[in-house]
Order: structure tokens, then C-alpha cells, then sequence
């Protein structure tokens, strides 16, 4: 949990942080400021869980206070969207004035504030209580998904998100919690977790988990695919929209032969994200970066990578039989790759909320689904996909 001291007052802060950590903290959890100013500037990087904020306190460092300081500064935090709003909200006052005025407008808001002396035991229950509460609700600004812990984990655990590994009672999955900042200077906070098993089974519970327990605005699906021979090269990266699982249907008889209907329901991606992807693609933005960063050389093709945007097929079998891929490529004539488990993280994010989390599948390009399929180039596909993930999450996404 990470808390935000705003008081001019050094010994409050001293007493707060002391609490702070008596209640299990680390110091580098804990940051202070003496004036609103800076609090906005480091709000709108960081989001914190708990802000402790002085009432009567100066706008600006050398300024002189302002009574009203405070509530100004909450009142821009609820309008102002290019910040991240703490999860909880504590004012502390020793002015039985300030405590009058303003006892309303919190009670009204679900916020605390603090009047008189203060106690520094209730103010360790106070943290204590909060730390507790916000371990079981931990929110995250974005998820990312990967079917393989080998592989494909591990090729997004090479990224510089400082994760850290993290479980959760009664919750038999590994989880990794990381911080990205944005080229906007923003911080947002990321978590990753890989499925139990291959397909969309296992890759629709795990999404619909992390959807629920953790609220991410984006959910990211990176890793290997299939790709369909002669529109794509080894290694190149796909954006999936739409895909869909192309086993669903009817299976009947006509003329004394088994003949499969086929019925499938396709998951697009967002209509804002598609025109910035296919942006990308048609500028090559990234790719030259990506390619070059790939250190071994023995599997690097010879060529460099390219985005393609289009229809992604999942299925529930490993595929290297042409004549299957020939079916599938029937339910979308333009379709781009097959592989297991995007259908199942981008249906289960849209069923998740009345307010999902946007989807995008990024997954790169690992052999054709025939017979000469092997593992040769997983390696360097689940590089470039999270790689391009990165790159998409720190200049192009929108957290607004």
C-alpha cells in the first residue's frame, strides 16, 4: 500500500509516518509533500491507496496557508481526470473551525477527517485497518495475460516492470505485480499471470478472475500463434480483431456424412484501438526497435517484423493439418492466424462488468500449422509480442 502525507507541519508528518510503519509499511511506501502543488504533480504519476491531507495548508511551497487548501485540493481531484483519485481519503485538523465547516462535506463524500489532538493508536488502526482492506481489493490499471509459464511468461517477465511475485489466500494462481511509466511521465500498475493449461477454457477462468478481483481498464493477451502461410512471416505480430473460436457450430449428418455448421461468435477490438494499430502497422511504428533488441542471433530471421490487424481463430487443439486451417480459413476468407486461448480471455473480459476492461490480443507468428510445425521460433515470437506489447502500453494506450 502506498500513502501520501500532505501537512505542512513536519512533527504531524513524523507522527504519521511513524504509525505508518508501525502498522508494517516501508519507508519507500511513504511519501510527504507541504503543499497541494506538489501533491497534484504527484497524483497525477502515481496512484496512491491511502492520502493523509492537512486542511489549512499552503497551495504552493513559501506561500502562505490557506484555510481552505485542502478541500480545494480534494474538490480538484474530483474533477480533474488526468489524475489518479487515492482509494482513501483522511484530513486531519486541529481547528475546531476547519472541523465545523467541513465535517459535512466529508461525511457526504465517505471520507475521514480527524479533529483535536491526534492518537497515534488510532491512527496505526486507522492504516492497519486500510492496509488490510486494500490488499483484499487490490485494483490494477492493467492486466496482462499469457497462456505458457514457459515461454511466453517468461518473455513478459524480461520487461522493466519491476514485478514481483505475490499470492493470494485461496488462490492457487502466481501472480506478478509491476509499475509502468508512460511516455507521459504517468505510473500505472500492472499485473500478469499465466494460465493453469493450453486452451480457452483455462484462459476464460484466469481472465474472468482477474477482471473481477482486480479491475483492470486494459486486459492484454500476448504469446505464439500459428500463422496463415503466405500472408504472414515467422515472427510476425498479430492484432487480433476479430477473433473467435472457430470449433463452435453444429455437427450433422447431410448425405450420409458427418458435415460440420459452423456458428461463430466474433469478439472485435475496440474501434479506437483498431485505427491506432493499424496506424502503427502502416508506419512500422516500433518494429525496427524491437527487431534490433533480440539477442540471439541464431534464430533472428533475416527479414524484419510487421503488424498485421485482422481475423484471429482459436481452437481447442494444437493445430498442423493444412485442410483444417483451409475450414477455418472458410468462416473468415481474410483470416490471419489460429492458436487457443485469445477467444477465451477476450469473451470472458466482455462478460465480465457492465463496464469490461478494453481487450487486445497481440500475438506473434511461430510456424503455419502443418506438419513442419515445431518449436524452433516460439522463442523469438513471444519476444517480439511482448515487446510490442510494452511499447504499446507505454506510448499509445489511453488511461484517461
Amino acid at each position: 500500500m502506498k500513502i501520501l502525507i500532505v501537512d505542512d507541519v513536519y512533527d504531524k508528518a513524523s507522527m504519521i509516518t511513524r504509525c505508518a510503519l508501525a502498522s508494517g509499511l516501508m519507508h519507500d511506501n511513504i511519501e510527504y509533500v507541504t503543499n497541494t502543488r506538489d501533491a497534484l504533480v504527484k497524483v497525477a504519476k502515481e496512484k496512491y491507496d491511502l492520502l493523509f491531507l492537512d486542511l489549512q495548508i499552503p497551495e504552493r511551497m513559501g506561500e502562505p496557508i490557506n484555510k481552505d487548501g485542502g478541500r480545494n485540493f480534494l474538490e480538484t481531484l474530483e474533477i480533474n481526470t488526468k489524475v489518479n483519485k487515492p482509494t482513501y481519503i483522511v484530513a486531519i485538523t486541529q481547528h475546531q473551525e476547519s472541523y465545523d465547516d467541513n465535517i459535512a462535506f466529508f461525511t457526504e463524500k465517505g471520507w475521514v477527517l480527524i479533529g483535536g489532538d491526534h492518537d497515534e493508536n488510532i491512527l496505526k488502526e486507522l492504516i492497519t485497518s486500510k492496509c488490510k482492506y486494500v490488499d483484499e481489493i487490490q485494483k490494477f490499471d492493467l492486466a496482462i495475460i499469457v497462456a505458457l509459464e514457459h515461454t511466453e511468461l517468461q518473455a513478459v517477465l524480461q520487461l522493466p516492470f519491476d514485478w514481483q511475485r505475490f499470492l493470494i489466500d485461496g488462490d492457487p494462481t502466481i501472480y506478478y505485480a509491476g509499475k509502468v511509466t508512460l511516455a507521459d511521465g504517468t505510473v500505472k500498475s500492472i499485473v500478469c499471470a499465466s494460465c493453469p493449461r493450453m486452451g480457452m477454457v483455462s484462459s476464460s477462468s484466469i481472465t474472468t478472475k482477474i477482471c473481477i478481483r482486480f479491475s483492470p481498464q486494459y486486459v492484454i493477451m500476448t504469446g505464439i500463434s500459428a500463422g496463415i502461410k503466405g500472408k504472414v512471416n515467422l515472427g510476425d505480430i498479430l492484432i487480433a480483431d476479430p477473433v473467435w473460436d472457430w470449433g463452435c457450430g453444429k455437427l450433422t449428418q447431410a448425405e450420409g456424412k458427418s458435415k460440420m455448421l459452423y456458428s461463430p461468435h466474433q469478439v472485435s477490438l475496440d474501434s479506437t484501438l483498431r485505427s491506432i494499430f493499424i496506424s502503427n502497422s502502416v508506419s512500422k511504428k516500433h518494429l525496427a526497435k524491437i527487431y534490433d533488441k533480440y539477442p540471439k542471433q541464431a534464430r533472428k530471421p533475416s527479414y524484419g517484423l510487421a503488424v498485421h490487424v485482422g481475423p484471429v481463430a482459436s481452437g481447442a487443439v494444437v493445430l498442423e493439418d493444412p485442410e483444417t486451417v483451409v475450414y477455418i480459413k472458410e468462416q473468415h476468407r481474410n483470416t490471419i492466424g489460429v492458436e487457443m486461448e485469445a477467444y477465451g480471455v477476450a469473451a470472458a473480459a466482455a462478460y465480465s462488468s457492465t463496464k469490461p476492461p478494453k481487450t487486445i490480443i497481440i500475438k506473434s507468428v511461430c510456424d503455419f500449422a502443418d506438419p513442419e510445425k515445431n518449436d524452433d521460433w516460439q522463442e523469438y515470437a513471444a519476444f517480439t509480442s511482448a515487446q510490442y506489447a510494452y511499447e504499446t502500453i507505454v506510448n499509445d494506450l489511453d488511461f484517461t
